[in-house]
């Protein structure tokens, strides 16, 4: 609690020439004034206290939340980041089929261009060797 010495006031307002009464009338006046703004305005060590333990409940309330909200952020990432492998895994899986695909497509045009080189060659060695013996 806040005081003001009233009995030291109105002496000094005595002093410096009020009546008894007046001085007496002032002084209870300043000091009820005085109690009043100091007990709607000034903090006290109990409201500091009182301020201190609200503050660090608020404080574990917003990191309990956090923790929430990251708990959620990281249980989304982690279901965001399966499906994308999944889907990885099905476009790796397409691409193998249609290089596997294209692989052996290639494959039967080698073949084929193969066997029309190979008929080509065969065909010019027997019109060489008629063409020797012709000559010959």
């Amino acid at each position: 609690m806040y005081a003001i010495d009233t009995l030291a006031f109105a002496k000094k307002l005595r002093n410096a020439g009020l009546s008894e009464e007046q001085a007496d009338t002032i002084a209870e006046a300043h000091g009820a004034a005085f109690r009043e703004a100091a007990e709607h305005t000034l903090a006290t060590k109990t409201d500091l206290s009182e301020t201190q333990t609200i503050l660090k409940q608020d404080i574990v309330a917003v990191r309990a939340e956090l923790k929430q909200d990251i708990d959620a952020v990281r249980a989304a990432l982690k279901q965001d980041i399966s499906a994308v492998r999944t889907e990885l895994k099905q476009d790796i899986g397409e691409l193998r089929t249609e290089l596997k695909q294209d692989i052996a497509e290639v494959r039967t045009e080698l073949h084929s261009s193969l066997r029309t080189q190979t008929f080509a060659i065969i065909g010019a060695v027997g019109a060489l060797m008629a063409l020797f013996q012709f000559i010959g």
